[in-house]
């Protein structure tokens, strides 16, 4: 417990900071921490191990990287057991808050009962909620056994859940028996409305990074699909696959190399990115999984819809001005056709879209949570 005049210290532990990846989970807790550093009375330390040594972080909160990632780190952090407990103990958080499932769920939630403090973990992807198995292919993969030990321990120890969408809170409570975990949709700054885009090309835009869960390759044959239609234009965005996946990177670009509705722009800033979504008439998504994507929420406010393979968050994605769902790259190529004839129906979807996103997903939800990680201090 804090005393009423205290300072709060509050630490973020997320493996990557925003200035060396910026990734949906690493866009929420920088906005989260901008609320917290708001509130008089609150010092926050971002603990990391990927870390731009070149990030500046003002006077307004620390920047602590936990160790410096090594070819172990491939097979999870776990190696980071001693350094993560060594980090927080030395600064000595009175509550910690945890974003994205690893084994710094676990390591974090057992600092946290040694020192009496609470931990909050916030789910990053659905499939974070699921029940793992110990079978032959933890055998042959003990450590990420191990890495998904370490994150159910996490799970099982927080003392606050916060989900993204009604999925996962039923997930928990289904798979785990976690009645309480606390809903709290994602959050993004309302930009002013765009101006008016060009009616052609219609532009589809993608924003992901180039993880096999994330389905790249659907969209490249989405785009060969299309590739007759000389008035539509796709563009990839996102960070290329890791060093060592470099035969998956080069293979990537080949297929892409003679697409001429297609351009690939690797990572770039966010302000490029939303500049981008200015420019789109519609965001495509072909991953496996999400939580909630914060691509979804900054595409619709900015008046741009979206098209998913089979991702269906809270069912939005049901048809409506959001965007819809499908089953299929054919279905969905199909729905893009129909789209180019209809583009004042598009128009209006998008303003519908706006509004909603700004009504369910403004930055009142980051306040919300700002309150609940300090009211775990009081």
């Amino acid at each position: 417990m804090v005393s009423p005049g205290r300072q709060i210290r509050v630490a973020i532990v997320v493996p990557t900071h925003w200035d060396f990846l910026m990734g949906g989970a690493q866009l929420q807790a920088k906005i989260l921490l901008e609320e917290l550093v708001s509130r008089p009375g609150v010092d926050v330390n971002y603990l990391a191990s990927r870390v731009n040594p070149d990030a500046k972080t003002g006077s307004d909160y620390t920047l602590t990287q936990i160790a410096k990632p090594g070819a172990l780190h491939r097979y999870g952090l776990f190696w980071d057991f001693l350094s993560l407990q060594r980090r927080l103990t030395e600064y000595q958080p009175h509550v910690i808050y945890q974003r994205v499932a690893t084994a710094y769920t676990g390591i974090s939630a057992r600092y946290a009962q040694k020192n009496n403090i609470p931990m909050i973990w916030h789910v990053a992807n659905s499939t974070d909620c699921a029940v793992s198995r110990f079978g032959l292919s933890a055998i042959r993969r003990p450590h990420g056994y191990l890495e998904k030990s370490l994150i159910e321990y996490g799970l099982k120890n927080a003392d606050t859940i916060v989900v993204q969408n009604k999925d996962q809170q039923d997930q928990l409570r289904n798979n785990f028996g976690k009645e309480n975990a606390v809903l709290i949709p994602n959050f993004h700054p309302v930009p002013p409305i765009p101006e008016e885009r060009e009616a052609s090309p219609l532009r589809l835009i993608w924003i992901a990074n180039l993880k096999d869960n994330k389905q790249p390759q659907a969209m490249v044959d989405i785009a060969r699909k299309l590739e007759h239609h000389s008035d539509l234009q796709i563009t990839m965005v996102g960070a290329p696959h890791l060093q060592i996946e470099q035969e998956k990177q080069e293979s990537f670009e080949r297929s892409i190399s003679d697409l001429s509705n297609l351009t690939y722009t690797g990572a770039i800033p966010l302000e490029e990115v939303n500049s981008l979504l200015e420019q789109s008439h519609l965001l495509v998504n072909t991953s496996v999984k999400e939580g909630f994507s914060n691509t979804f929420i900054q595409a619709w406010m900015r008046c741009v819809p979206v098209f998913t393979l089979g991702v269906n968050p809270d069912n939005r994605l049901d048809g409506g001005a959001l965007g819809t769902s499908f089953s299929s790259i054919e279905a969905l190529v199909a729905a893009v056709e129909d789209l180019k004839q209809n583009r004042s129906q598009l128009v209006e979807n998008g303003r519908a879209a706006r509004e909603i996103a700004k009504r369910d997903f403004s930055l009142d939800n980051a306040s919300t949570l700002a309150d609940l990680v300090l009211s775990k201090t009081s």
